[in-house]
């Protein structure tokens, strides 16, 4: 069930009004009310209008095929680009991962530093663990990747196990 609160109401006013960032958190109402088709839509309605994070959350969506969204590989990298543009550090993250892997996209190690670089920048601890992942990918004791891991434990549940699993292997650079 959706808050009816006079909160909720000038939510609602206001996104149909065309606010992005209230059409934005009116999905995740709707979501987390379980009810997925008016999320969708609210969540498509943001994404046109341009929301980062909803743009962000459609492709993702749209890569995977979850919550009955019709799989578009395509059109979600086109998605991923325009949030990035939009300052979407999750995007520019995504971006990376998917030219590291050749997904949907170019293989190219270039474009996926790129990407990283951009939400390394922002010190987006997921974007650290990814770009430690990388390194370990090229040399699995390698110490920028240790770092990378070890900076991003500290907020990221993930980059703290792999850590925790790179003390247990006894790799370089882990932590003691």
């Amino acid at each position: 069930m959706v808050d009816q609160s006079p909160d909720a109401d000038d939510l609602m006013r206001r996104a149909e009004r065309g606010d992005a960032d209230a059409q934005y958190q009116l999905a995740a109402r709707f979501n987390a009310g379980g009810r997925a088709l008016e999320a969708q839509e609210w969540l498509r309605r943001a994404a046109d209008a341009g929301h980062p994070d909803a743009l962000f959350t459609l492709a993702g969506a749209m890569l995977s095929g979850v919550s009955k969204v019709a799989r578009a590989p395509g059109q979600a990298v086109d998605m991923l680009r325009r949030a990035a543009a939009l300052g979407s550090r999750h995007a520019e993250r995504t971006l990376g991962a998917l030219h590291a892997a050749g997904l949907h996209v170019e293989m190219s190690w270039t474009k996926a530093c790129d990407h990283l670089e951009v939400a390394l920048a922002a010190r987006e601890p997921s974007a650290q663990r990814d770009a430690a992942l990388l390194l370990f990918l090229m040399d699995p004791d390698d110490l920028d990747g240790a770092a990378l891991t070890e900076a991003a434990a500290e907020t990221d549940l993930l980059a703290g196990a792999i850590a925790v699993r790179r003390a247990m292997l006894a790799r370089r650079g882990a932590c003691a």
